[in-house]
């Protein structure tokens, strides 16, 4: 049987760094910085100054990295003000040590990768390229945006496969197709954090804080609390 393996992604947000297709954009919440700060020493990061449009369609990544390292050149440590926008990043941002990245204007700015709706969007995508391992057995397809890898799940054809939406905290459910695509996403369970596997019999485990045990159905059968936060789930073959 050719064995598939999907890499999981979950939503991923650093303050150090933002990677591919991060829209920064406005919450409701009320900024700290409601108008624009005076700080001469500082950088302020406008379409005036560094030539870009703030409507989320532009891409911003090489215009924030240029404030960025501006500071850095020309004081060693700072801040660079960004005013209220919608600013589209593809590449990762390096954001040096002492240097600070502060929003200001009327919505509190905020940083998401991906919205709730765009996970399923995303895990269903029908890619074109493949790793093929040393055994020409298994292949690996090249997922497009991807966020962050948390570990390899073994999918096969005909039988479900469950994800972690960490944005939403919950686990999904998909059809694995004859050719290793995934389709028909149902939500499973309302919860999920990081990882989740399956038993013999079919029941679900997911780590969230604790582990939730489910049934086939989404029907929470048990949970086993630990001292620790888990990530990774795996069951040992005794």
């Amino acid at each position: 049987m050719t064995r598939f393996f999907l890499i999981t992604t979950f939503l991923f947000t650093s303050f150090l760094c933002f990677a591919q297709k991060t829209l920064v954009t406005t919450s409701t919440s009320k900024s700290f910085y409601t108008a624009k700060p005076d700080d001469p020493e500082a950088i302020y990061f406008t379409p005036e100054n560094f030539g870009f449009n703030a409507d989320g369609k532009d891409d911003v990544s090489e215009a924030l990295q240029k404030a960025i390292n501006q500071v850095k050149t020309q004081y060693n440590f700072g801040i660079v003000f960004i005013p209220e926008g919608k600013y589209l990043i593809s590449k990762t941002i390096y954001v040096p040590q002492a240097v600070r990245l502060i929003g200001y204007g009327k919505k509190k700015p905020s940083d998401r990768r991906r919205d709730s709706g765009d996970f399923n969007k995303v895990s269903t995508n029908r890619f074109s390229h493949y790793f093929i391992a040393p055994d020409a057995v298994t292949v690996i397809p090249v997922v497009y945006d991807l966020a962050r890898s948390n570990s390899l799940i073994e999918a096969f054809p005909g039988k479900p496969l469950f994800a972690t939406d960490e944005y939403l905290k919950r686990t999904v459910r998909f059809n694995v197709g004859s050719e290793g695509y995934l389709s028909d996403p149902k939500i499973f369970a309302e919860k999920d954090e990081f990882s989740s596997t399956t038993d013999s019999d079919g029941n679900v485990y997911v780590a969230d804080g604790q582990i939730y045990g489910y049934n086939s159905e989404g029907k929470q059968i048990g949970e086993i609390e630990l001292p620790e936060r888990p990530s990774t789930i795996v069951f040992s073959r005794d």
